[in-house]
């Protein structure tokens, strides 16, 4: 009874901390700006051009601002360029989706904003719908980031019908709004299917389908926690003597909760708002790479002192 005591201690403790560090923790970004250009080219693929002005909240949690990746609808994208002389490199690149990573000359820190532009040319992004052509975009899905003002401007050139009726003195339609973290913005714009050479073969389903890792939920993420502090339990159990396992409901030698033919699985979700982004818009810093689940590898270092000390005292 002592030993099961101390095992549920140490799992109370470590899921506690867990739990702290999730409550405790700090919005790293803000977005104060997010603007997006499109204007389409004849043969109904889209030049675009994204700006942003981008604030360091957090310098200190996860070092400072040194990159960030954008989504992108997917990878049939060429042309990337940077369009401000703050960006030191700029290229597609892959992870779980399809984005384009901007590196800057400098490092940002707590307070800093950073502003920067680039473009790209798109392509797979409209369907033939009978008559017409229809393109479909939505902009957003940073999960950890805040957006202050996202516009979008579509170039209302031969457009046969949009989701938005303002058009601005340059002639472009426009969508406005600010985005609470993880939120989204759909637009949809239409034309009559012969005003521009519109190819059959390169609609967009017919691109390669980009790999996006869904937006948890809280619920989830609480879920996945719970999973986990299940494993460490389990695994505590194994690698206890024998003696400490026994009838403990799991191991060799329990008689009463454990069967041999049940099964025990888990599948390990996304747990990095890095790793999160979906890939029609998202976003990721430096420090996405080193982290860890809520440093767990530090913290499971230490809970293991103390399970080896302990063992040493039960001897």
């Amino acid at each position: 009874m002592k030993n099961r005591k101390i095992i549920f201690s140490f799992v109370i403790f470590l899921f506690l901390i867990i739990l702290s560090n999730i409550c405790m923790a700090k919005d790293l970004d803000k977005i104060n700006k997010y603007y997006i250009t499109v204007d389409p080219r004849n043969d109904g693929s889209l030049d675009m051009t994204y700006y942003f002005e981008w604030k360091v909240l957090d310098s200190t949690s996860e070092g400072p601002l040194e990159w960030v990746k954008i989504g992108i609808p997917n990878s049939n994208v060429d042309m990337i360029k940077a369009l401000s002389d703050n960006i030191k490199s700029i290229k597609y690149y892959e992870d779980n989706g399809d984005y384009i990573r901007v590196d800057f000359k400098k490092a940002y820190y707590e307070n800093e904003t950073v502003n920067f532009r680039f473009s790209f040319h798109q392509s797979y992004m409209y369907e033939l719908k009978g008559e017409l052509a229809e393109y479909n975009f939505t902009a957003g899905w940073f999960k950890d980031i805040p957006v202050n003002e996202i516009m979008i401007f579509w170039n209302a050139k031969d457009v046969y019908s949009a989701s938005s009726k303002n058009i601005n003195s340059d002639n472009y339609y426009t969508w406005k709004s600010s985005l609470i973290k993880g939120g989204k913005m759909e637009v949809s714009v239409k034309y009559n299917r012969y005003v521009m050479n519109f190819n059959t073969d390169k609609q967009a389903y017919s691109a390669s389908v980009a790999k996006s890792s869904s937006t948890m939920s809280p619920l989830k993420e609480f879920l996945i926690i719970i999973v986990f502090v299940i494993i460490i339990f389990i695994i505590l159990s194994i690698v206890l003597p024998s003696s400490y396992r026994r009838h403990r409901g799991f191991g060799y030698g329990s008689s009463s909760y454990y069967d041999r033919n049940d099964s025990f699985s888990s599948s390990c979700a996304c747990v990095s708002s890095c790793a999160c982004a979906c890939a029609c818009a998202g976003g990721g810093r430096a420090g996405c790479s080193k982290k860890d689940f809520y440093g767990i590898t530090i913290r499971t270092q230490k809970l293991n002192k103390i399970i080896n000390d302990n063992k040493k005292k039960a001897k």
